[in-house]
């Protein structure tokens, strides 16, 4: 299941507000004077705040801005949608960031996420922008067990909203416009390409994946035949993936003693599990997941080593390792990640209907076990156990659409706006990934030293040129 960086954990709170009144169209006319008097003239703008702005940026702003429930059923009502603008000046670009999250981080700033690189680097403006349905911005009362609920959460509705705020922003401001964002703030970047492709000047997505199917088979099998190669050499890497699975294994012998106090302790940091979860089947899904999150952000293989390396003679020598190997179990695949009805269904819910994700297949683990070690989880059981673990049954129940990922393929071969595309190699997320082109305006870095937090800093110094050149020169700065 998707893995987040440094999501924030505020609680969703509802806005029943889609018994408003449908916003007055606004006209395309530029507006003058400050920034918050510019802002406070945009009819669809409220709640101007200015807060902190930090050494980065001249001041931040924060705001809502109100959407319609339904682009293309007006008569719906509106919703308030939250924003946050760095700023440096009125002719600098604009970096529209998407986070397909929630707009909060830890800190409740933006203002030194992996999203706003562009913003630092070049100095230059950000748009920072809740994905409906996330924490402040709820097109309707969420009822996690109403299906009609759900009906506008579709990435046709989010990438209206995007578009009309920058409709509206560029009424304020006057320089060109870069959209950008990280893992699925890189998909909503290429699916406002692929509904709005003329609203930017440059589109910049980060690890952005997009699976081909409801249970994509890419990912499980390059963590077990792939994953690491190019960042760290194939005999290494092999030698990895070899710890990796023992350390599973490892965890599956011990599951009678370990899954009880796993499954408490998701309770205890308020995990709310659906009616098909069970000690066991939570425990070996999360047994599988531990490749997938190591090789995403961890990589932590000196501990994997000191904890595989730990004697277990003695009883005493055998509690301390499975305490030791729990917690860096935990550490990288926690228990409350399996969780129903949070801040994070509605991402399962885009997945389910519309984005797809991968699917589970415990071969590589089944096909390794010592005679006397085995799984819970039935081979006829995998392809829908994510589903059934993180959704309940009426979100079950939910029609699916034409999956995105032929789409999106179609506009990368097909776009003619410039494209600057990053993953990095060991990434699992690299591995569902839309198909690679090779056209002028379409460029793709793969950073070989780093998974899911690739950006351009963590380039070497050539390759960070060379990508800011291709920006600068399609956002015209010199």
């Amino acid at each position: 299941m998707e893995k987040r960086i440094i999501i924030g954990t505020l609680l969703i709170t509802s806005f029943l507000i889609s018994g408003c009144n449908p916003k007055k169209e606004d006209n395309t006319s530029k507006v003058d004077g400050t920034l918050q008097e510019r802002l406070e003239k945009i009819k669809a703008i409220t709640d101007v705040k200015k807060l902190s702005s930090g050494s980065s940026f001249k001041s931040v702003y924060s705001f809502r801005f109100e959407q319609y429930i339904d682009h293309n059923n007006k008569s719906l009502g509106t919703f308030k949608q939250q924003v946050e603008l760095g700023f440096n000046g009125f002719d600098v670009p604009n970096v529209y960031v998407s986070t397909g999250y929630t707009m909060f981080y830890e800190n409740n700033s933006n203002y030194d996420t992996n999203e706003n690189e562009i913003a630092f680097l070049l100095k230059c403006n950000y748009v920072f922008v809740e994905h409906r349905y996330f924490d402040d911005s709820l097109p309707v009362d969420i009822n996690y067990n109403d299906t009609n609920t759900w009906q506008y959460l579709t990435t046709e509705q989010a990438a209206a909203d995007a578009h009309e705020i920058v409709t509206q922003l560029k009424r304020a401001l006057d320089g060109k416009w870069v959209s950008t964002g990280a893992s699925k703030g890189g998909m909503t970047t290429e699916l406002y390409s692929y509904y709005y492709p003329e609203d930017m000047d440059l589109y910049v997505p980060y690890v952005a994946p997009f699976c081909n199917s409801f249970a994509d088979t890419r990912m499980i099998k390059f963590i077990n035949e792939e994953a690491g190669n190019v960042q760290y050499g194939e005999t290494k890497a092999a030698q990895m993936r070899a710890d990796i699975l023992s350390f599973q294994i490892k965890m599956l012998e011990w599951r009678d003693t370990l899954a009880p106090t796993f499954y408490e302790y998701g309770l205890s940091q308020g995990a709310n599990y659906s009616s098909y979860l069970t000690q066991d089947n939570l425990y070996d899904s999360c047994v599988l997941e531990f490749s997938i999150g190591f090789w995403q952000y961890y990589q932590d293989y000196t501990t994997l080593k000191k904890c595989l390396a730990m004697e277990e003679t003695t009883s005493s020598q055998l509690a301390n390792k499975q305490t030791a190997c729990l917690n860096y179990f935990i550490g990288i695949t926690s228990p409350q990640d399996v969780s129903i009805n949070n801040e994070f269904t509605p991402y399962y819910i885009q997945a389910y209907q519309e984005l797809g994700n991968y699917g589970y297949d415990f071969s590589y683990i089944r096909n390794a076990l010592p005679e006397g070690v085995s799984l819970t989880v039935t081979p006829e059981e995998e392809s829908m156990l994510m589903w059934k673990l993180v959704l309940n049954e009426s979100q079950l129940a939910l029609p699916r659409k034409e999956l995105m990922y032929s789409k999106i393929n179609n506009m990368l071969a097909t776009t003619t706006k410039p494209f600057v595309i990053i993953y990095g190699s060991s990434d699992p997320w690299y591995a569902v990934r839309p198909d690679d082109v090779d056209r002028e305006n379409i460029s793709i870095y793969v950073n070989t030293k780093h998974p899911h937090g690739a950006n351009i800093s963590n380039f070497g110094s050539k390759v960070q040129r060379e990508i800011l050149t291709k920006i600068k020169t399609a956002l015209g700065v010199e």
